[in-house]
């Protein structure tokens, strides 16, 4: 299965996560949940402004990498190409959810929180096998969308 990336700058600021356990503050997984497929439905429609809207300052952070001027212009361009040639979503399942306490960026720097990571398998009408792959951030009291990793 080929794999998507938007582009160098974003690849090398694809974020991994580590440290895999439970957050010391509880944390709502359902409402986390929730937040990550609001935002899939608006990905899945082509509202990549709204999107970006729910983007935790986390990714935008790695963003601002490829385009420190204009980061949302690039990420909403960036993204709707991306997106696109996977052609319209057919079905999305759910099959992993892990808290985790904190992200690691391929550059190596962390980023200390509350994250979820959602695992999905789906299938898009140009691509029938597509693990999809969010973290979810608790900022200020709102879960934000983290990472986006499709492939």
């Amino acid at each position: 299965m080929r794999r998507f990336y938007l582009s160098a700058a974003l690849a090398a600021a694809v974020v991994f996560i580590s440290s895999l356990a439970l957050a010391q503050q509880p944390v709502s997984s359902n409402d986390a949940k929730v937040a990550v497929e609001r935002w899939l439905r608006l990905m899945d429609n082509g509202e990549y402004e709204a999107c970006y809207a729910m983007l935790s300052s986390v990714y935008i952070d790695s963003i601002k990498t490829g385009s420190p001027n204009e980061p949302k212009r690039y990420w909403v361009r960036n993204m709707g190409t991306a997106r696109s040639s996977l052609g319209l979503n057919e079905s999305r399942r759910l099959f992993r959810m892990t808290p985790a306490r904190q992200l690691i960026s391929s550059r190596g720097s962390s980023r200390p929180g509350s994250y979820i990571i959602f695992d999905f398998q789906s299938s898009f009408s140009n691509e029938p096998e597509v693990n999809e792959t969010i973290s979810a951030h608790l900022e200020n009291g709102e879960w934000k969308i983290s990472s986006y990793i499709f492939n």
